[in-house]
């Protein structure tokens, strides 16, 4: 396949407002658009129009509207060219990249299925689309098996969940110095087993905070369980909800949270955990005392006393869920994997909430 790659416009739009420190917020402001118009003209899902090409000249008098204009039309001259040629390649994509089972019950065709995908991750074509992936492949570390493209795909997704499951409209200016204060909060919400309300609460929590928060199911061979980017100056949290334990979930979501305390976002565009980091997600000595004070833990295994009342009244002077308390005794060795499941919650199914 001859390879062909073009700049969307909004790439170059979205330079220009970073090298002057506008926000797609105050974009939208200058130019009488909505945040949405100003994210769907960023990511390729709107095409600059006269109308627009002018604003912008008015926001940037130094750069004229038919540049804009200039930028679109061969854009688009682009896509007409190049389109056709990958749509024939369209098995091996929906192969490679599971499309199957992203669109599961729509009956799409196997174009129509690579048609879809390419309007999700705002590229003109699957060449562009894995050109892009080249440039992250970086930051999409993977263990042995990993799917890059199914990762990536995955965190498009999120990216496009963003304002579906978010209130940015109590989105403030993220201020790092005040979420570090506050964010043990949290663990006073994730003390319910009805996790639902529990994500929904922790979501309102940072979305007041001006951090956002993603469910969305991992795909197929991406083996993805969370990841931390940044946007337009706001974190974001995304969730596969991969382990059906809560615990496990309550878990990923501190670790994901973890790194936003640790500024982990400075240095590097998306923080990745994969399933085959669970280890280290439990072990992680800052997640586990968010849950449980490590003397009291050290204390209470020395006793040796694990049955089901125990096990409960620890957790309530920890304030946690007995689930959290199970999983650290399992994990740590004191109890069996098939001891005390009947005090475990598990969610529904994947990708529900």
């Amino acid at each position: 396949m001859v390879f062909n790659y073009f700049t969307k416009p909004g790439e170059i739009l979205k330079e220009y407002i970073d090298e002057r420190g506008i926000t797609q917020k105050e974009l939208a402001m200058k130019t009488n658009s909505s945040e949405k118009h100003i994210s769907e003209i960023i990511n390729a899902k709107a095409k600059i129009t006269i109308d627009f090409a002018l604003k912008l000249e008015e926001v940037f008098p130094d750069v004229s509207a038919k540049y804009w204009l200039n930028l679109e039309n061969e854009y688009q001259l682009f896509l007409a060219k190049n389109y056709d040629e990958e749509i024939e390649n369209s098995k091996k994509i929906v192969q490679d990249y599971k499309l199957k089972a992203l669109f599961k019950g729509m009956n799409y065709t196997e174009d129509k299925m690579v048609k879809e995908m390419l309007k999700i991750v705002g590229e003109p074509s699957v060449n562009a689309l894995e050109y892009k992936i080249k440039e992250n492949k970086k930051y999409l570390y993977m263990h042995e098996g990993g799917n890059d493209k199914t990762i990536y795909l995955w965190l498009k997704l999120c990216e496009e969940q963003i304002e579906i499951q978010n209130d940015l409209e109590i989105f403030p200016k993220y201020n790092h110095e005040l979420f570090f204060k506050k964010h043990k909060i949290i663990k006073k919400l994730l003390n319910t087993t009805n996790y639902k309300m529990a994500l929904d609460n922790v979501r309102l929590f940072l979305n007041k905070h001006g951090i956002g928060l993603v469910i969305e199911e991992a795909l197929p061979t991406s083996m993805i369980r969370g990841a931390v980017t940044v946007i337009d100056n706001h974190p974001m949290i995304y969730l596969s909800l991969r382990y059906k334990r809560l615990d496990s979930i309550y878990f990923a979501l501190i670790h994901e949270i973890t790194h936003i305390v640790n500024k982990d976002y400075e240095n590097i565009k998306y923080s990745l955990t994969y399933e085959r980091d669970e280890k280290e997600v439990i072990s992680n000595e800052k997640s586990r005392e968010f849950f449980v004070n490590k003397a009291d833990y050290t204390n209470f295994v020395q006793l040796g006393k694990f049955d089901q009342e125990d096990i409960i009244i620890f957790a309530k002077s920890q304030g946690v869920i007995v689930d959290v308390i199970v999983g650290f005794l399992q994990r740590d060795g004191y109890l069996e994997y098939s001891e005390m499941t009947y005090l475990r919650t598990y969610v529904e199914s994947e990708g529900d909430t």
